[in-house]
């Protein structure tokens, strides 16, 4: 039976040792054809074809010349797997593990040493072998006496030098495709493609070789750990014989070569031992270009690296991304249909692989098993579902946990253990987060850092886009971190958890930024950053069980969750942290507290009643606590403009304070409760209140408690028309909260300066006024602050008749503050872009913006909007549908109902 070129006789058996004795009884063997030898003593089994005779692999023995030689059992194993295999390359790392039965990683020569002897035993020449052949760089392979070259092709092993090639599409590399191709043609004679394992080096390596237009010499350094081997190896494909000085006869071979450019695939793991080899043969062969894939750089003078990146995973319009399109075409290779592969889904899974090609190529296909959705959610608890099966994929290519392990182990323990802490934050993190996680003396942070930069397990770091001064950012590849994650809680699961609740620890103090009274410039900053560190707080949350902790991070949960996602989350992760409480009515308190702001509580979906009762409980559960939580009632009923019953609890909770010698609390109540009798219409007491107020927070030393009472009363002041005083108050503000970088109030209280200036028609000086109330609601990153100023500015233009300018200012402010918790304000913001459009004759689209203002008046749930959007969207249909002449007369009723005449 003639299978693949290779030819098997199947015959009934017979004794094992006919054949053998047959052909040594007699001498005219050779003499006869080999199927003659065959049909006459009838073969006893499988019988492979020699260019000069035949093997027995049923009896173990090979026959040539008219001799018989044994094959051991490691031999006769071997061959038997080779020739089972004909045609086909086989990798080292296979054999030993197939063949030797060996564990993988396992470092030794016996695959070398049995193909010689195997040579010596079936080949007429061992040193230019005819059936046993090796492909450099790859594998051995057993070619078949029908595919034995017979001199009129290039020699056995000459073809395979050449770049191997792939008919899957190229995808995604385009521009570091011709950062290389540019590269090798520049001055620079030594171009290496650095990446992490998986990241596609040896896929773009190959799209270079098929594209260079030059001659090109492809050496595969799988399995090539040793100088020697790599010397050998390079000889090999030279076609030259090494002597004395190895090294320099490469170099005088290259030259001779001419301009070769001689690519060095998976050269990691001899950049110790080797990579100081390479100068000397540039500088020896001067025409000569090395092209190298490492998961390191050879760090080689006038070296040129091109570090490879993830694919990108955001697509553009209409336009998928890279990522996506080579999970689409990969799975489709699968036979996965293309219907299956549209929507959300794959978008999010793309997204999940953090664009690393193998990832990607691995989960396509797992996407003939099950769908995207499904796959997400496993990839989220197990990163080892990523493996291939395919045969034709070198063993570094089957799994992700096989590329990445050999970088895991050249890394030492002090790089591991940082590593480790790195896989704690689920976002990017900076030098001094990373610090606090590893929670000692940051001495060799920087060497640990530089050795997985080397190791590609960190990306370059990213610049901060939005302050260039800041320093800068690492993170981890999503697939990456899950590898780690999993060899930590395997190998180092008591470090693991240390670094766990260290990072919980330090998501929690950032959290804390979020309910204090003030932000200063740092908070400003941390409340971007928590607003990003969604992923990272989750993650925190589901492992902590400390109840203090517990508190700090539902309250950074829930101001995340408020920005990011859906808002129908917020009431569980309040139950949920609520809950874990149990027992801690500090805990509970911390957390209670902090939903009980107007902008928190309705997006809960909780009324006045519920967190009153919630409160009430607290208090019962620990009476020491009686001041805060009466401080928090009486804003709830602040709240829901029960003003006489905010005013009492606000005076027993005065009372409270001072009983148990909280002097700055009862203060900072004192303040609270003269906004309420202000709230309430009686100015007069509002004025005492405020001047006691402002007495006591002075007494206490709390300057910026001081500002604030201070910009409070200026807003009495000018309430009352007292002008002249409500400015001078605003300064004083001003100047306090210099004095402490609170950021918001520095705005709110130029903002306030800026009304009264331009009342008093002084537009120049309001005009500063509310450019640097802009200027400070940026810089505390409150959203809210930010449109309330913005929305005086605008109201500024409009009235000075500059309306297109008003135009832009909102549009842009709705376009950054479109979150739920800046409803309100960016609700006020359409109504006076209404206002703008209309000015500028825009009807059609102030009637568009009218809608949208009727829309989000429905969903806000305060008193002034139903008929206020109502209102708006009828007087500006009048106006878009009315002839010219009627027009004027509805623009000035829309003026009126908007309690503004705007100058045309």
């Amino acid at each position: 039976m003639h299978s693949a070129g290779v030819c098997v006789w199947l015959n009934p058996p017979r004794p094992r040792c006919s054949v053998r004795r047959a052909l040594c009884a007699s001498n005219v063997v050779e003499s006869k054809r080999w199927g003659e030898q065959v049909a006459e003593h009838g073969e006893a089994g499988r019988v492979v074809r020699l260019a000069d005779g035949y093997v027995d692999l049923d009896a173990r023995e090979v026959v040539r010349g008219g001799a018989a030689t044994r094959l051991t059992p490691t031999d006769h194993k071997l061959l038997s797997y080779l020739v089972e295999r004909s045609g086909q390359v086989v990798e080292a790392a296979a054999l030993l593990r197939d063949v030797w039965g060996y564990r993988e990683g396992v470092e030794t020569r016996a695959v070398h040493h049995a193909i010689r002897r195997l040579r010596v035993k079936i080949e007429p020449d061992p040193s230019e072998p005819a059936h046993l052949t090796t492909v450099f760089g790859v594998g051995v392979q057993w070619l078949p006496l029908a595919d034995v070259n017979d001199g009129s092709s290039p020699k056995p092993g000459t073809a395979p030098r050449a770049a191997p090639s792939s008919d899957d599409a190229f995808i995604g590399r385009e521009a570091a495709l011709g950062q290389v191709l540019e590269a090798l043609k520049g001055p620079q004679r030594l171009v290496t493609i650095t990446g992490p394992g998986g990241i596609g080096k040896t896929r773009l390596a190959m799209e270079v070789a098929r594209r260079w237009g030059g001659e090109l010499l492809w050496l595969s350094l799988v399995g090539v750990e040793a100088r020697d081997a790599f010397l050998e190896r390079v000889a090999v494909h030279l076609e030259i014989a090494l002597h004395r000085d190895p090294a320099a006869e490469i170099g005088a071979a290259l030259r001779r070569r001419g301009a070769l450019v001689v690519t060095l695939d998976n050269m990691e793991q001899l950049t110790q031992s080797a990579a100081g080899l390479l100068p000397g043969w540039l500088r020896d062969a001067p025409e000569c270009r090395l092209l190298v894939t490492s998961r390191q750089a050879m760090r080689i003078r006038d070296e040129r690296e091109v570090s490879l990146p993830p694919l990108e995973t955001r697509s553009q319009g209409s336009e998928p991304s890279a990522a996506n399109r080579l999970l689409s075409e990969r799975a489709q290779q699968h036979g996965v249909a293309p219907d299956a592969l549209q929507g959300e889904a794959l978008e999010q899974l793309s997204r999940q692989l953090d664009g690393l090609p193998l990832a990607i190529e691995l989960a396509a296909a797992r996407l003939r098993l099950i769908p995207p959705q499904a796959l997400v959610q496993h990839l989220s608890d197990n990163v080892r579902i990523l493996q291939a099966r395919r045969r034709d994929r070198p063993e570094r290519h089957t799994s992700l946990d096989a590329a990445l392990r050999w970088s895991w182990s050249e890394l030492g323990r002090s790089a591991q253990s940082t590593l480790i802490a790195c896989a704690t934050f689920a976002y990017n993190f900076s030098f001094d987060s990373l610090s606090e996680v590893l929670g000692e003396p940051a001495g060799d942070l920087w060497a640990d850092l530089d050795a997985l930069r080397e190791a590609c397990f960190l990306p370059p770091p990213r610049p901060s886009q939005r302050d260039p001064g800041r320093e800068a950012r690492w993170s981890l590849l999503r697939p990456v971190r899950g590898f780690v994650e999993q060899r930590a809680r395997g190998d180092h699961p008591d470090w693991w958890r240390v670094c766990r609740q260290r990072h919980a620890a330090w998501v929690g103090r950032l959290g804390e930024i979020q309910h204090q009274a003030g932000l200063d410039a740092e908070g400003g900053w941390r409340r971007r950053r928590l607003r990003a560190l969604v992923e990272d707080i989750q993650r925190a949350l589901e492992g902590c069980a400390e109840p203090a902790l517990t508190a700090q991070l539902t309250r950074a949960m829930i101001s995340a969750y408020i920005d990011q996602i859906p808002t129908q989350s917020l009431a569980g992760v309040l139950a949920r942290g609520r809950d874990r409480c149990e027992g801690a009515p500090v805990a509970r308190l911390h957390t209670l507290g902090f939903v009980n702001t107007s902008w928190i509580m309705p997006w809960l979906g909780l009324s006045l009643e519920q967190l009153d009762a919630e409160l009430a409980l607290a208090r019962a559960e620990a009476p020491e606590l009686t001041p805060f939580v009466l401080g928090h009632i009486a804003r709830l009923h602040q709240q829901g403009a029960d003003y006489e019953r905010a005013d009492a609890v606000f005076v027993a909770s005065i009372n409270a304070a001072r009983a148990c010698g909280f002097e700055a609390l009862a203060a900072a109540f004192m303040a609270r409760r003269a906004n309420v009798i202000r709230a309430s219409g009686d100015l007069a007491a509002a004025r005492e209140a405020f001047g006691d107020a402002l007495a006591a927070v002075d007494a206490a030393g709390d300057v910026r408690a001081a500002a604030s009472a201070m910009n409070n009363m200026g807003i009495l002041a000018a309430q009352e028309g007292r002008s002249d005083e409500a400015a001078s108050l605003f300064r004083r503000a001003i100047d306090k909260a210099r004095a402490t970088d609170t950021w918001r109030l520095l705005a709110d209280a130029h903002s306030n300066l800026g009304v009264m200036l331009f009342q008093d028609g002084r537009h120049a000086p309001a005009f500063d006024a509310y450019t640097c109330a802009l200027d400070f609601a940026q810089r505390s990153g409150d959203l809210c602050i930010e449109m309330r100023v913005l929305l005086n500015t605008a109201d500024f233009h409009l009235t000075t008749g500059e309306p297109a300018l008003a135009e832009r200012l909102l549009r842009d402010g709705i376009a950054r503050a479109d979150t739920p918790y800046t409803l309100l304000q960016t609700t006020l913001a359409r109504v006076n872009l209404v206002a703008a459009l209309v000015e500028l004759g825009r009807f059609d689209e102030a009637l568009t913006q009218a809608q949208l203002t009727k829309l989000a008046g429905d969903e806000l749930r305060h008193v002034r909007f139903p008929s206020l959007s109502d209102d708006l969207l009828q007087l500006t249909r009048r106006i878009a549908e009315a002839s010219p002449t009627r027009r004027a007369t509805w623009i000035q009723r829309l003026r009126e109902r908007l309690g503004r005449v705007v100058v045309s």
